[in-house]
């Protein structure tokens, strides 16, 4: 299946595969994919562990973010706690509101990157801000349609 241009907030608590969107992507090598989406909220796990995802069996994360706190015991990530087969293109965690400086994909950068206009080269590549995304100086990118 495919999530797209989709957000969520909130706390999210569980034990094992915990996301703040998803707690797990793909089922058995059945891909989904995720783009043009963002989590705010905290997200607390015992075992894989994401701002966005926890586990990504298989699929594709593109133009996607996270910025809350992540907690968790093993495998915890800023944007995924763990990935079987995938990837995740142009997405970013917030290293500083979530507290990890780690996650099995996506790019780390600090508040500072993730919510300056002019945006830095190496964040937001290849986003539309013309037609699916907007951002103003001080605060992260949003959706639209919003």
């Amino acid at each position: 299946g495919t999530i797209e241009d989709s957000y969520a907030q909130g706390e999210v608590n569980g034990r094992l595969g915990v996301g703040g969107l998803v707690g797990r992507l793909g089922f058995e090598g059945r891909g989904a994919n995720i783009t043009n989406s963002y989590f705010t909220g905290n997200v607390r796990g015992d075992l894989i562990t994401g701002g966005l995802v926890g586990f990504m069996d298989s699929g594709k994360i593109l133009n996607s973010y996270s910025i809350g706190r992540v907690e968790g015991n093993r495998y915890a990530g800023g944007l995924i706690g763990q990935i079987n087969i995938g990837e995740a293109t142009n997405s970013y965690w917030d290293i500083e509101t979530s507290g990890q400086n780690s996650s099995a994909g996506g790019e780390g950068r600090t508040t500072e990157e993730m919510t300056s206009v002019p945006r830095p080269d190496d964040t937001y590549v290849n986003w539309d801000f013309e037609n699916i995304w907007d951002q103003i100086g001080g605060d992260y990118p949003w959706l639209r349609w919003e």
